[in-house]
């Protein structure tokens, strides 16, 4: 049940992408931070955000969607749906989980590591373990987007 939402999700991430051009001129919500954020700022709120939405009971597709399109690279969107097209997960790979918790906000972390890389954690309280993963970022048209994300645990 939870690949064929994936799939789904990813599917229509998929044609969002393709549609990405088209909105690149829109502004932000304010909700967002500003495309000048430092990439430690723009990493927390988008994972404050995408923790938020998929710890909800019926998350908004839509709304996972926009996400992706203001804080991840055309690329490394791309990257996503061809791993969930060919059912290769079994967990989520922006946050190497298969379960979301809303308490994982309050414990996330963002740290330089080097680069363009950044090392985001956060404490899954099912297991009282932190959780880390490796992300970098790269500066797509002057806002800070993710373009990789690896598990470091």
């Amino acid at each position: 049940m939870r690949l064929t939402l994936l799939l789904l999700l990813l599917s229509i991430i998929g044609i969002s992408a393709c549609n990405s051009n088209e909105t690149k001129n829109q502004q932000t919500s304010p909700a967002t931070s500003s495309p000048a954020s430092d990439p430690a700022t723009r990493l927390n709120d988008f994972y404050s955000a995408y923790i938020a939405e998929k710890a909800k009971a019926a998350e908004d597709t839509g709304r996972i969607s926009g996400l992706f399109r203001e804080y991840c690279t055309d690329s490394f969107t791309r990257h996503l749906d061809r791993v969930y097209a060919h059912g290769e997960l079994e967990a989520d790979p922006i946050i190497d989980a298969q379960d979301f918790d809303q308490s994982w906000i309050k414990t996330l972390t963002v740290q330089k590591n080097g680069g363009d890389g950044y090392q985001v954690c956060y404490v899954d309280t099912y297991d009282n373990q932190k959780h880390c993963l490796d992300v970098h970022v790269v500066n797509e048209n002057g806002k800070w987007k993710i373009n990789s994300v690896v598990s470091s645990m």
